[in-house]
């Protein structure tokens, strides 16, 4: 018999040395040295933008959600955005957006409308 071939009955694994790279149970997981600087350099890179948009909105007398929340809706135009867009847009809740919006409407910044129900957008016959 060859001994290279398993019998049915043998088990088959990866050496322990050689991890199945294709199930990877935690992204965050850094296994090599060069995963883990990526890693903390991407992380140290989020703090500094962070930073960055506290200061620049605090100058401008905004928070940074405020900042974001315009900077979107200068992207978006004169088309306006729903109020849930601009949550999931920006990965907050829709309180944290409602309340952001709010104070940029008092400051005079934006304008906050009613959007039409699909029934009133166009009359039916």
């Amino acid at each position: 018999m060859d001994n290279s071939q398993p019998d049915r009955n043998t088990e088959l694994a990866l050496p322990a040395e050689q991890p199945n790279v294709d199930v990877i149970a935690n992204p965050f997981d850094a296994s090599t040295a060069i995963e883990q600087h990526i890693l903390i350099g991407l992380e140290k890179i989020g703090l500094a933008l962070k930073s960055q948009s506290w200061q620049d909105a605090g100058q401008q007398g905004l928070t940074p959600t405020q900042g974001q929340i315009l900077a979107l809706l200068i992207d978006k135009g004169n088309a306006g955005m729903r109020l849930s867009e601009v949550a999931k847009h920006l990965a907050v809740t829709a309180a944290t957006a409602s309340d952001a919006v709010t104070s940029l409407v008092e400051k005079g910044l934006v304008q906050k409308t009613r959007s039409l129900k699909i029934n009133e957008r166009s009359p039916s016959r």
